[in-house]
């Protein structure tokens, strides 16, 4: 969710309405981090959801890996896309300070929803590092 979140940044393109959708995702995306670390017996309740196959905490990780993994990749792409779009806005503006001003909210948004999607990633890092994983 952190990384959706991030990518809820880059899409917001400077609307005030997108960005407190973002922001709001962000930080409801840390309380359930937050949350989930402190919850008794998780292994269990993600067996339950999953269906019964995986059965070790090991086997958990892996699985919230793989989907960060995805996750990630969509996310960096979408930051790479909206880099490119935002590039695009500045080359169209032709002086139009509206325009400009339009590209650089778009630019940062990009950018700052990609800082947050690699700063994910290096989350579930840190958390695998001291859990052991």
């Amino acid at each position: 969710m952190i990384i959706w979140a991030g990518i809820l940044f880059m899409t917001a393109a400077g609307n005030e309405q997108k960005v407190k959708t973002a922001r709001l995702a962000l930080t409801w995306s840390i309380v359930g981090l937050v949350v989930a670390f402190i919850c008794r017996g998780w292994t269990n309740i993600v067996n339950n959801i999953i269906g019964g196959q995986i059965t070790t905490t090991q086997g958990v990780l892996e699985a919230l890996n793989r989907a960060a993994d995805y996750i990630f990749s969509f996310a960096i792409a979408l930051g790479v896309i909206m880099i490119i779009w935002s590039g695009v806005l500045f080359m169209t503006a032709a002086g139009n300070e509206q325009k400009v001003a339009l590209a650089r909210r778009a630019l940062n948004w990009g950018l700052i929803g990609a800082a947050i999607a690699i700063a994910s990633k290096g989350i579930v890092m840190g958390v695998k590092a001291f859990i052991g994983a």
